[in-house]
């Protein structure tokens, strides 16, 4: 598997490398999620995960290329 640093696609995997400030409550450094939505525009690399309601900032991923759980 091979870590990438860049805007994840929707039915891609990510894994946390850093939280932002006040969602330590809802993932940790290390996670692994599937992502369900990409955002464009002014939040270009942000997306939605599967099971987590709020959105991910591209500092806090890494894609994982050929990750199968």
């Amino acid at each position: 598997v091979r870590e990438v640093k860049r805007f994840a696609r929707p039915g891609e995997y990510i894994k946390i490398v850093y939280v932002c400030d006040g969602c330590e409550n809802y993932y940790h450094k290390g996670d692994i999620f599937l992502v369900t939505r990409s955002h464009q525009g002014t939040l270009d690399g942000c997306v939605n995960v599967k099971g987590i309601s709020i959105a991910m900032h591209p500092k806090e991923y890494v894609v994982l290329e050929g990750y199968r759980p």
